[in-house]
């Protein structure tokens, strides 16, 4: 028995013999997954509080590099976070995107004789894992729940991602 991937790897070919035609076996293909897009998404993080969140990425043959910004009502507080990861697709229209990534909150410090400061509150390491039902080539849904190692807490982060694939 062999083997055979076509170039687009949609197809499956199986022989049993030299002598015999192949036997073409269709594999499920999420056919949202591109191998060059670039995306953005709003959405909100339950965090702390919650906030309003606003996403880039760009996705290359399936590594994909993530910028999320989040801010409070009032911006009292931002974070800011990159995630590298790999997008893996799942049936026909989920996505699976685990990612490590590095965040930090900043905010406004306030003094006693009036004064403020905005500056780094906190900083730490983060692993995620992006989950997205794609609604057509263009528009998703995503959950996003994320763990920060050093600060042992969780968030959520939700909302609707905007694909812009360059290439298949």
């Amino acid at each position: 028995i062999t083997l055979q991937k076509d170039n687009d790897a949609k197809v499956s070919r199986v022989a049993t013999s030299p002598d015999r035609e192949p036997v073409v076996i269709n594999r499920k293909v999420n056919a949202f997954h591109k191998d060059f897009s670039f995306y953005a998404g709003v959405g909100a993080e339950f965090f702390q509080d919650k906030l309003v969140s606003l996403r880039t990425g760009l996705c290359v043959k399936g590594i994909d590099i993530e910028y999320n910004y989040n801010t409070s009502e009032g911006f009292y507080t931002q974070s800011y976070d990159m995630r590298l990861g790999y997008r893996i697709g799942l049936g026909k229209f989920f996505l699976l995107t685990p990612q490590l990534g590095y965040k930090a909150n900043c905010g406004w410090e306030n003094y006693a004789d009036g004064g403020s400061k905005y500056h780094v509150l906190d900083k730490y390491s983060i692993v995620a894992c992006d989950i997205q039902y794609c609604l057509n080539k263009h528009l998703a849904i995503s959950v996003n729940p994320s763990y920060s190692i050093d600060a042992a807490c969780f968030s959520l982060n939700a909302g609707l991602v905007f694909d812009i694939p360059v290439s298949k």
